[in-house]
């Protein structure tokens, strides 16, 4: 009975030896994105490796992005500033217009009332004619020297700051694949040992203390070789009637959609950039130069409009009527978003550069995930490994 038991465990061994790789590379895998928080206690606690390197590798991203990807001028350049003006100034016109008739009606309200409406309507022209001019001048600069007023390595750092599962949705993302590789590595190798310890077992038989060093040696060096195996060789290798190249780089067009929709999406989209964008310092610069433009155009109108905008109150009023346009800039973006997307065409320029990267250069886009702390994954695939191989190895004993 006792020596039935004893055969079916150890033929169970490469089943097993399955197991212990397929866990541990599975579990390596979670502890790449969790827990976001560092749990435990002192040094037997853990934070997931993207979550606890989140800072690092959104400076590594941001420099990756705005070294070899995209340049903020040549951004800048591909902004019409007229055509963008155009899609605002209606808006900043009835401003304009609502901001006069509203003055003038809560100073001079029997005056106002008076008025013949043509008078009111021309009026009313005369404010919505005021804007066209200011809001491109003010668009103009903001393309002209995108550099300054968008900080896009400080936008793309902070997206990663404020969420740690964002990096860990990038990653997921892009190395779907990679990942599935290295844990089915794990089951493939792990098996592929346990046939080696079942052999060992038939000709020369092994002590119980081989179980956890076979464990410890499956759970390690499949974590190890799956990693490696993932990224190398960098260039292709001919062995025999195969083309040998890390399972990556042969992803390079997939990964390079993947990369450049999540960071159109996610990270630098519409609402985002214009989100970043300095809107209080800008409605500034709108308000002033219409409360300019406002001066001209009392200057340059009829001898008696001159008399009744003085008596209405003139620079008062003035003031009044372009702080009301500086006013509604926070509220516009949403205008702008699908003019923005459509110029910019971040998700095409990024996927298009990620494919024309070199195989070195390629790589550097995931491996600092696992580069960082491969030896931490080997050495607890390794330690998982050694305790399922004592468990195992205390089963047979007891058999």
């Amino acid at each position: 009975m006792f020596e039935l038991a004893q055969v079916l465990l150890a033929a169970a061994t490469p089943a097993a030896g399955g197991l212990i790789g397929w866990g541990t590379n599975f579990l390596a895998v979670q502890m790449l994105f969790e827990p976001l928080e560092r749990r435990g206690l002192g040094p037997l606690g853990w934070q997931g490796v993207i979550p606890a390197q989140a800072e690092v590798m959104a400076h590594g991203c941001a420099d990756l992005l705005l070294e070899r990807l995209v340049d903020p001028a040549e951004l800048g350049a591909r902004l019409d500033a007229g055509e963008a003006a155009r899609l605002l100034e209606p808006a900043f016109q009835d401003a304009a217009a609502d901001a006069l008739e509203r003055a003038l009606a809560r100073r001079h309200p029997r005056m106002w009332r008076a008025l013949p409406s043509a008078v009111r309507l021309r009026l009313l022209e005369r404010a919505r004619a005021a804007v066209p001019g200011q809001v491109e001048g003010v668009l103009r600069e903001v393309a002209r020297d995108l550099t300054t007023t968008l900080d896009l390595r400080r936008l793309i750092v902070e997206a990663f700051r404020a969420d740690r599962a964002l990096l860990g949705e990038l990653f997921r993302r892009c190395g779907a694949a990679e990942f599935r590789f290295v844990i089915l590595t794990g089951l493939v190798c792990g098996f592929l040992l346990g046939l080696l310890q079942l052999l060992a077992w038939v000709t020369v038989g092994q002590p119980a203390w081989l179980f956890p060093l076979v464990g410890a040696l499956t759970g390690g060096a499949t974590n190890w070789l799956a990693l490696w195996l993932v990224f190398a060789p960098v260039e292709a290798v001919q062995l025999g009637p195969w083309r040998v190249r890390g399972l990556f780089l042969e992803r390079q067009a997939e990964v390079s959609a993947a990369y450049a929709a999540f960071f159109a999406e996610r990270v630098l989209s519409a609402p985002r950039l214009i989100a970043a964008l300095p809107l209080d310092e800008l409605g500034a610069e709108v308000e002033a130069r219409s409360a300019r433009q406002l001066e001209r155009w009392g200057r340059g109108a009829s001898p008696a409009l001159r008399l009744a905008l003085r008596a209405w109150g003139g620079e008062a009023l003035r003031g009044e009527v372009s702080a009301s346009i500086g006013a509604i800039v926070p509220e516009l973006p949403p205008l702008l978003e699908p003019y923005l997307e459509e110029r910019l065409e971040l998700e095409r320029t990024l996927r298009e550069r990620l494919e024309a990267l070199s195989p070195r250069e390629f790589v550097s886009v995931l491996r600092p995930v696992f580069q960082a702390e491969e030896w931490k994954l080997t050495a607890i695939g390794a330690a998982l490994g050694a305790a399922a191989g004592g468990l195992q190895a205390t089963l047979l004993l007891l058999a």
